[in-house]
């Protein structure tokens, strides 16, 4: 019933053909007034119809239209009356007294699953209804056969629902597409594409990609998804990635299995990973995970002129070596990193750092101010087992505090003179230039074992 279902006289044509105009015109809330030519337009009360779907694809992939039709019920309200014996009530929600027919209550519990299974309908049917363009997506061989390696851009699609899957992508470029649901996309490679001005939410994997840009896309709630092993130069410039919750159980993940670099983006509650190589370049970063720890990869990880609000957190990570430069640090903690090579920091300010690493072979923190936070929870502004690194190089560094217990590094306090003799003379070094301490109560620098050469 066209009228029952709400729809105006335009809808109806569309719907239902040339013969809308013979439907009664009547009063058909009345039961009275029933005519069976309404069953001919839907006798059923609830439907929902994926106009060019095929009836073997339960998703709904390739309907050209979707059509949910709720009935209202055996009730309608005509009359905008709250009390009929005050006539100061008649058109209670300003409207007059008489109006257009309404239900008389929501929709059933029922009818909101239709509603849901009409949405998934839709959004199955929107990636396959670019025609030709899904068939290309769908079937690269065919797509090279036809138009060669020339891109192809694929705008204003909404992928969900259609799969995609242990195909290699090449030359594309995806525009104002949005991409949603969860293992539809798994492809086996993603070679020479870009992603503009994208919304990426669920779960998909890439595969291995190369070359690959996402420039101003958004992901956000606990999505993952991205490369695999051996990607290279994948880059994520000028996108945003902003979690639901603090609670790192319920957070999302962006990156690669091989390289990655995050360009000017806005990360919070997020973990990027990029177990060959992962760089971070002017980005704004809050309460963000680094996890590396591919098997048998090791990361180099380049950081700088970015702004680490909340907690930076590389816990468990496996590294090649760590630069991190002219960046802003709130707390930096690579407790139980393991490091094979180098860590340097340069032109570091504020913050507090946990530089628990493992197997470094040297750490140099040079010309930074490292102000730590105001409170008695973290006294420490820097703190570093002794074991941490082979080398260790402090240059120009302020540390402030108004508290005791600034500076940490090994177990133990300061050592008397008669313990320094009992130390062994082994391969540890430490080297302290220019260091400025600015604190209240006191400087507590321990060595838990090895030597400490320099000035």
């Amino acid at each position: 019933m066209s009228r029952d279902h709400n729809m105006t006289i335009y809808e109806a044509c569309l719907a239902y053909g040339p013969t809308y105009g013979q439907a009664l015109t009547g009063y058909n809330f009345d039961g009275g007034q029933f005519d069976w030519f309404y069953a001919l337009f839907t006798p059923l009360a609830d439907v929902v119809y994926a106009y060019g779907a095929k009836p073997e694809e339960k998703s709904g992939a390739g309907a050209s239209q979707v059509i949910a039709a709720l009935g209202w019920g055996v009730n309608e309200n005509f009359k905008n009356l709250w009390d009929t014996k005050a006539l100061s009530k008649i058109g209670v929600d300003r409207q007059g007294a008489g109006i257009l027919p309404r239900a008389t209550e929501s929709f059933s519990a029922d009818q909101l699953k239709l509603v849901t299974q009409a949405r998934r309908y839709k959004q199955a049917g929107n990636s396959a209804s670019f025609g030709k363009t899904y068939k290309y997506l769908s079937d690269p061989e065919l797509r090279r056969k036809e138009t060669g390696d020339q891109e192809m851009v694929v705008k204003g699609a909404l992928f969900s629902g259609a799969r995609f899957q242990y195909l290699t992508w090449r030359n594309i470029k995806f525009v104002d597409c949005d991409f949603a649901g969860a293992y539809e996309i798994k492809l086996d490679a993603m070679e020479n594409c870009s992603f503009e001005s994208c919304k990426i939410v669920g779960i998909h994997g890439f595969g291995t990609m190369r070359n690959v840009q996402f420039y101003k896309c958004l992901s956000g709630g606990a999505s993952v998804w991205g490369g695999g092993e051996e990607s290279t130069n994948v880059r994520f410039e000028e996108c945003q990635f902003i979690g639901d919750t603090s609670d790192r159980n319920h957070q999302g993940g962006i990156g690669t299995y091989g390289e990655a670099a995050f360009i000017n983006c806005k990360v919070k509650w997020f973990a990027l990973t990029g177990d060959a190589k992962l760089v971070v370049r002017g980005c704004e970063c809050e309460d963000v995970r680094v996890t590396l720890s591919g098997e048998g990869l090791a990361a180099s990880v380049l950081v700088e002129n970015s702004k680490l609000r909340g907690e930076f957190r590389m816990i468990p990570a496996r590294l090649q070596s760590l630069t991190i430069r002219d960046t802003q640090i709130d707390l930096l903690d690579l407790t139980g990193a393991s490091v094979k090579g180098d860590v340097v920091m340069e032109r570091v300010k504020g913050g507090v750092l946990k530089v628990g690493v493992r197997d470094a072979r040297s750490l140099t923190l040079r010309d930074s101010q490292i102000y730590g936070a105001a409170d008695n929870f973290n006294p420490r502004v820097f703190s570093m087992a002794a074991d941490s690194v082979d080398q260790l190089l402090i240059d120009n560094v302020q540390f402030a505090s108004g508290l005791q217990d600034v500076v940490k590094i090994g177990n133990t306090g300061p050592l008397t003179e008669s313990q320094w003799s009992a130390v062994p003379q082994a391969a540890k070094t430490v080297r302290v230039f220019e260091v400025v301490v600015l604190l209240a109560k006191g400087f507590d620098v321990g060595f838990a074992h090895g030597a400490a050469s320099g000035e």
